[in-house]
Formats: structure tokens, C-alpha cells, sequence
């Protein structure tokens, strides 16, 4: 389940709604940090950098997969096993980004 798509905000047509939807989640989570649910913030991360891409903005879904990343370390900072998947994962989606780039640039 996407978070935007609990708002109706799916498609190509409403991917600014998407970003406005996702933002306003993650403004939330820095001015009141620790009151959202990690897996919650994690996942408005992760749809964030992925509409962000489909909108060809890749130096924001960097910055947003970087953000990621120090949240995932925040969270996982005592459990080595949990951080190491995390980090994998943050590593992954950066992949995403430079294919994405690259074959943009074809």
C-alpha cells in the first residue's frame, strides 16, 4: 500500500500531490521527532525518493535516500544485524537513482 494512494493521489497526473502528501509527512517527523512510527517515516522516505524519480528529480532523490540512510542509522544504531540490512537497502535504492540517471542520459 502506497501512503499517497490512502489519499487518492496515485498517477502520474497527481505526482505533485504525491510529493506535497509525502513531504508533509516527513516535515511531521523532523518537528516532532520520535512521535511517527519508524517503519512509517521509512516508508514515506523510500515513496518520496521513488515518485521523485519517476518525476526525474534525481539530485532530490538522493538527498532523500540520504536522509534515509541517517534515519535507518538512528533507528538501528544497537542492533548491527538490523543496521547492516537498512544500510543495504539505502545502498540499493541509490543504485536505483544512478540507473535511472544513466539511462536518462542515453
Amino acid at each position: 500500500m502506497h501512503l499517497a494512494g490512502v489519499y487518492g493521489l496515485m498517477g502520474p497526473s497527481k505526482r505533485k500531490d504525491q510529493i506535497r502528501c509525502l513531504e508533509e509527512v516527513l516535515i511531521n517527523h523532523r518537528a516532532y521527532e520520535g512521535l511517527l512510527p519508524h517503519p512509517l517515516v521509512a516508508k514515506a522516505y523510500r515513496e518520496l525518493g521513488a515518485v521523485l524519480m519517476e518525476d526525474k528529480q534525481y539530485e532530490k532523490a538522493h538527498n532523500t535516500n540520504s536522509e534515509l540512510f541517517e534515519l535507518q542509522e538512528k533507528a538501528y544504531a544497537d542492533k548491527p544485524a538490523s543496521l547492516d540490512v537498512a544500510r543495504a537497502e539505502c545502498y540499493k535504492l541509490k543504485g536505483n537513482i544512478y540507473v535511472a540517471q544513466s539511462h536518462l542520459r542515453r
